[in-house]
């Protein structure tokens, strides 16, 4: 029975039922969603109107899944956009449903056109598929065209309700969101000089980076002499990154307790700055754990100076000078975590930086319009959810099933560009529908019946239903199925009947979305390799930038190898959920976790020139010439991915390590600190090139035991 269960929770499926990952949505989000429901809902049933009620509660449901993290500005343009698009598609349906000659083909054109939002973000794609899911249930509904203009305008007040309560703090609060931004990358920081993980880990802080990137300079930036102060310290996090990665990697290579005790300290630190910015207050705990930082790496350096392991000595040169350049980071970031909120006033220069032309925001209909190929996976999926659509409503119409919108709705739902996410929404949802209903008749079975009492119950369950939908898609959905029971209760819809409808057609639902996606599928196989091509590039020409010198190439080539690393990712968390692809899984993780070596080595080179103004060592002609044929054989590696072949190396790397070692002997500066750093880095670089180069001419031995044994 064990290993029954031990081989259930690593298949797809138990992946699937098993994985519980970390909560998104904060409790304060949750609460204020739950009230902009509840709250209208209860007013309206009071008063008396409870249809009335349940259309802006309607409403509102559709767009608080918009509320998400960023500037006020944009939290308020997107969740008013939601609410057009909800209005929009009320009315449609209200007014065209009695008509069937009509209603299919605009449920056609709704399909395909909130389909293919999803090539515009995740936001974009929440929105398009509550507006289809809006249409399908209103049409069942005809309505006189007045009337259905009426209910329309509720609906739309719902959502306007839904982003007041969203953006309510915004006057009192308004670098809020800024500020938790940088905190949590200042959180994740420290919890990074606490690493004790493999390097071949992925590169962390990444994802916190990348969000804090998008909120300082994204299109809807808030604007302020506290802003500075943001910039300020989002531009010492990734310094602070950089240095903590030196340290780490230095650490993996000596056994010194005293290292491990300026990562201590630095953990500390960071994580004062993270609570002073969480709570808006002076960072005072991190002041006073500066002292201890600062003490612990005059020991260090004591303990360097000191030393007489020679074949230690590289190493400790190089971690006490990046210990000694952390140390200035963390009391930069110290003394201006002092002024990043609406009270705050940064003194500091600053030149404020403009986000990379590839990462700008684009525009929406040149994307659109760009998409509108059958190369394009949106179009595909467009495709795909109008043909699915179509059968849905055939189905319940034909068989004359009770409620049977929720077939079509389940299948807007569900549908997903991807196999793996359509499988495990479609899997889950079905699960949580009948555990939902268990759930519901316990509740009525209890004597809950009263109007006010399902109120609060619709509440607390919508409440722990936005908390748990991005910790557990199928216990969300079963809290889901008991307040849409228990809305349907209040309109005098009985309860088991309620239950045995939904079960039915959700299964119906998942069934015609999981189906059609097999009959036209798009896979993620092949896809991940142009992923990887695109990242393995971007490392190369980051560490040209590195070569060059230029602080302004450097940031930006940094932050596009942040943003492919991210979608190289989530592309292989596509992958995974696709059967038959575990050789071809192991054998991306092998290169990604390979190309980690090659990033890194850059990063402590860009933080030891950075101390350093005499870059002497880059004008060595041996050093030029080693680095220039590093960036050349990565981007090599990036075509060979690309191509599906095995890579063309003409030139021996080892060779070419090998004179310039022996240039700086015979220049007498093999004990210049730049050079060692140069060196080391570039030692490291040939390994994570030379395995690079094994697994993709040996795609028999694809797996990361492998690439540690060749490493």
């Amino acid at each position: 029975m064990s290993s029954f269960v031990s081989i259930l929770k690593d298949s797809i499926v138990g992946r699937m039922l098993f994985q519980w990952k970390r909560p998104i949505v904060p409790s304060n989000i949750a609460l204020r969603n739950s009230l902009s429901i509840v709250l209208p809902l209860g007013i309206c049933i009071a008063l008396g109107h409870p249809v009335i009620g349940m259309a802006i509660a309607s409403g509102a449901m559709n767009v608080v899944f918009s509320d998400r993290p960023g500037p006020y500005k944009l939290r308020l343009e997107r969740m008013l956009f939601a609410s057009l698009g909800v209005a929009i598609s009320a009315f449609a349906g209200f007014s065209l449903g009695a008509y069937e000659w009509l209603i299919m083909p605009v449920i056609a054109f709704w399909a395909f056109g909130c389909a293919m939002l999803v090539c515009l973000g995740p936001a974009a794609a929440q929105v398009g598929s509550g507006a289809l899911v809006v249409l399908v249930i209103t049409s069942t509904r005809p309505t006189p065209f007045w009337d259905a203009l009426g209910a329309a305008g509720l609906f739309f007040a719902g959502g306007c309700i839904a982003t007041l309560f969203a953006i309510m703090a915004w006057p009192l609060l308004r670098y809020r969101p800024e500020r938790m931004a940088v905190a949590d990358v200042y959180r994740q920081l420290s919890e990074l000089a606490r690493d004790r993980s493999s390097t071949m880990s992925a590169l962390p802080v990444t994802e916190a980076l990348n969000d804090v990137q998008d909120l300082l300079l994204g299109k809807h930036h808030a604007n302020g002499r506290a802003m500075e102060a943001f910039y300020v310290l989002t531009q010492l996090a990734e310094r602070i990154r950089m240095e903590i990665l030196v340290l780490l990697d230095q650490r993996s290579r000596l056994d010194c307790p005293d290292l491990q005790e300026v990562l201590k300290q630095a953990a500390i630190v960071l994580r004062g700055i993270s609570v002073a910015l969480y709570r808006a207050r002076p960072p005072q705990a991190a002041e006073v754990a500066l002292k201890a930082f600062e003490e612990a790496v005059r020991k260090f350096d004591q303990t360097c100076q000191t030393t007489g392991d020679v074949q230690q000595w590289s190493a400790r040169h190089i971690a006490d000078a990046r210990a000694l350049g952390l140390s200035g980071q963390l009391r930069a970031a110290v003394r201006n975590s002092n002024y990043a909120g609406s009270l705050g006033e940064e003194r500091a220069q600053l030149k404020e930086a403009q986000l990379p032309r590839s990462l700008q925001t684009g525009d929406p209909i040149s994307i659109l319009r760009a998409n509108l190929s059958w190369s394009s996976v949106a179009f595909r999926h467009a495709i795909r959810c109008v043909v699915c659509m179509l059968a849905a409503v055939a189905v319940y119409v034909y068989f004359d099933l009770p409620q049977g919108y929720w077939l079509p709705m389940t299948t807007a739902v569900v549908l997903k560009p991807e196999f793996g996410n359509t499988f495990s929404f479609g899997l889950l949802r079905t699960l949580g529908t009948f555990l939902g209903a268990i759930v519901a008749t316990a509740i009525m079975a209890l004597g809950f019946t009263g109007p006010l009492q399902i109120v609060v119950l619709i509440g607390i369950l919508y409440f722990a239903f936005r908390r748990m939908v991005t910790i557990h898609y199928g216990i969300a959905i079963s809290l889901l199925t008991a307040v849409v029971v228990l809305l349907l209760s209040l309109e005098g819809f009985p309860p088991e009947e309620a239950i045995i409808d939904r079960g039915l057609c959700t299964l119906l639902g998942s069934l015609v979305a999981i189906v059609t996606y097999l009959l036209w599928p798009t896979w993620e196989r092949g896809r991940e390799r142009g992923m990887i091509a695109d990242m393995l590039a971007a490392y190369s020409q980051y560490f040209q930038a590195v070569l060059f010198d230029d602080d302004r190439l450097c940031y930006e080539a940094r932050v596009t190898a942040r943003y492919r690393r991210t979608n190289v990712i989530a592309s292989l968390e596509r992958l995974r959920n696709e059967p038959n692809n575990i050789e071809r899984v192991k054998r991306a993780e092998s290169i990604f976790a390979t190309s980690l070596l090659y990033t890194r080595a850059a990063l402590a080179f860009e933080a030891a020139m950075d101390d350093h103004p005499d870059k002497h060592i880059l004008k060595a002609p041996h050093a030029r010439e080693l680095g220039d044929i590093i960036v050349q054989a990565m981007m090599e590696m990036s075509h060979a991915v690309r191509e599906n072949r095995a890579p063309v190396m003409l030139i021996d790397l080892r060779k070419c390590y090998r004179n310039l070692v022996l240039e700086l002997e015979q220049n007498g500066d093999d004990k210049d600190f730049l050079a060692l750093s140069f060196l080391d880095t570039c030692d490291r670089m040939i390994n994570s090139v030379n395995t690079l180069s094994y697994i993709l001419s040996n795609p028999e031995h694809p797996t990361i035991d492998h690439v540690a044994a060749v490493a």
